[in-house]
């Protein structure tokens, strides 16, 4: 209905041409229309829209182009053909139909005053405000990861303090009659645990926040990781510039038809109910002719990119510029590529990748060990600081000014200790059931070989896999005791989760039947993965395209 008064109004604004110098703007929702100057209409020798003048010669010229004086058009007046009322308004349709039917990139342009401006479609500026908001919430969730990592601190300091201020000497009064060696075992033993715990988590997390997921170190594992699977690396700017042509050309084959099968999967017909044998049914159906289906449009599902490409193949990264191995991603917040990118970490101040993975996950259950161990020592006298006992104990702690009174039951805080009881007792329950939750998903993504953006595109394979009747299986599963090696080592569990500062000893691609050990003498030699890259190289295409698959049989895309 808009569309109809716009072209109405423009078909007015057309006749009232003749009556001024240049037309006014036509708006329309997402579309502007703009006419620029235009001559007198007395400049012509003609008048439109089936009008009568006088030309220079003093014949007079018609409507449909031909002097009045010859009917064969002869002299200037047939040089200058006129249209008619009814073309011009099925011009301005087309083109009123055109304009809206561009894509959303294309830009208007119009002058005002001599002075030619551009303007945008709302699709456009939409887009531009939606990546405006984007990269200001990156910015903010950057700048929070200072802040997030004193309030860490502070929070492991409290409870550190809880412990050996309040909560131990509390445990030290509750076993007084006990033997004095066994009491003072005890409190060893108390102090020990406390103080491996610490340890282990303020390592863990100096490791998350330091290690970073780029420079010599990511050169290394990309390197070897092109030596292994046989992908020629390229080095130079115009090697770069060609795989990158060749990337673009593969996406775009493979979206087109993945939209393909899916108009053709919208174009078939719907499967008809099963007949019933129910007379009156078997009437209504003769009698009421069904109403034709209308066609709904195919629904327009994004689709990444790293899910239409192999598990072991290569791609390019127009972020970074450089080629993007299998299981990386490009972080935004960090603007950098990561090997095996999990997420961005606001409380490590860093992306958790394939060389700080370990390091978040010892940090994860260590983290739930401590708030476990925390809430179990303070939950007695938690409940004792709600009870009557606590308000006799205040009232005597009141009544002595300067020395404290004894306590009426084992356990209960005194009154300058009920605040820090409390707030301890809540902090390790609520930061313990929340580490719970994240530390077991990602023990589950360790035994899988997933990550938290591998998890989400499983999940729709899957899905995907369940309604076509197939089975789908993780191309990176080898099983539980493997993908624990494979982020761990070959270390036992328990050695395995103690400090250390190793690299991973396994590339970040598990390739079934190659050994995927990270060897020394290339860990630590770049200039040796740079040697045996060349010799890739010399072999020309050929053997990457044996060795990297691109769509293997068990990825459904």
């Amino acid at each position: 209905f808009r569309t109809r008064q716009h072209l109405s109004r423009l078909v007015s604004l057309q006749n009232k041409r003749d009556h001024t110098n240049e037309m006014p703007n036509i708006e329309t929702p997402g579309i502007n229309f703009c006419v620029s100057k235009r001559k007198p209409e007395s400049s012509y020798p003609i008048l439109q829209h089936g009008m009568m003048e006088k030309t220079t010669d003093g014949r007079v010229a018609g409507s449909n182009g031909l002097d009045s004086n010859d009917k064969r058009g002869s002299g200037t007046a047939t040089s200058f053909p006129v249209m008619k009322q009814q073309p011009v308004r099925r011009a301005a349709r087309q083109n009123v139909r055109s304009t809206m039917n561009n894509s959303n990139n294309r830009r208007r342009s119009f002058s005002v005053g001599g002075m030619q401006f551009r303007c945008w479609q709302y699709d456009r500026l939409l887009d531009m405000a939606l990546d405006a908001i984007q990269s200001f919430f990156e910015m903010i969730v950057y700048l929070l990861g200072p802040l997030l990592i004193v309030l860490a601190l502070g929070i492991t300091s409290i409870l550190a303090y809880a412990f050996f201020d309040v909560v131990l000497p509390m445990m030290w009064e509750y076993h007084e009659n006990s033997n004095p060696n066994f009491r003072l075992a005890l409190a060893s033993l108390h102090c020990t645990w406390v103080v491996f715990l610490l340890v282990n988590v303020l390592f863990n997390y100096f490791m998350c926040v330091t290690t970073r997921n780029a420079g010599k170190n990511y050169e290394r594992v990309v390197r070897e990781l092109a030596a292994v699977t046989g992908f020629v690396f390229p080095d130079t700017p115009v090697q770069k510039e060609s795989w990158r042509q060749e990337y673009e050309d593969k996406m775009a084959l493979r979206i087109r038809r993945r939209r393909e099968r899916e108009q053709e999967k919208e174009g078939q017909p719907a499967q008809q109910d099963v007949e019933r044998g129910d007379a009156l049914t078997h009437r209504k159906t003769q009698s009421q002719p069904a109403s034709p289906a209308k066609k709904k449009p195919p629904p327009t599902t994004t689709v990444r990119r790293w899910m239409l490409m192999g598990p072991y193949e290569w791609g390019y990264c127009n972020n970074s510029n450089q080629p993007k191995p299998p299981r990386s991603h490009y972080d935004h917040v960090t603007k950098r590529l990561v090997l095996n990118l999990d997420h961005y970490c606001p409380w490590m101040f860093n992306s958790i990748g394939y060389f700080n993975y370990r390091y978040f996950v010892n940090f994860l259950i260590y983290i739930f060990l401590g708030m476990s161990y925390g809430a179990v020592l303070t939950f007695k006298p938690f409940m004792l600081s709600q009870s009557k006992a606590y308000r006799k104990q205040r009232t005597l702690d009141a009544q002595a000014h300067v020395n404290i009174s004894p306590r009426l039951e084992p356990m209960l805080p005194h009154r300058d200790e009920k605040m820090m009881i409390q707030l301890s007792f809540m902090l390790c329950a609520a930061v313990g059931c929340a580490i719970m939750l994240l530390g077991g998903f990602h023990v589950y993504l360790v035994l899988t070989a997933q990550t938290t953006i591998e998890f989400h595109g499983n999940w729709n394979a899957r899905r995907k896999a369940r309604k076509a009747n197939k089975k789908w299986r993780n191309p990176y599963d080898q099983g539980w005791r493997k993908n624990w090696k494979r982020v761990y080592g070959d270390l036992p569990i328990l050695v395995s989760l103690l400090p250390s500062i190793r690299e991973p000893e396994y590339l970040p691609v598990p390739i079934p039947g190659k050994n995927t050990r990270r060897s020394p003498f290339l860990a630590n030699d770049y200039s040796a993965c740079h040697d045996e890259n060349q010799l890739l190289l010399q072999e020309g295409s050929e053997r990457q395209s044996k060795v990297t698959p691109l769509l293997p049989n068990n990825t459904i895309v």
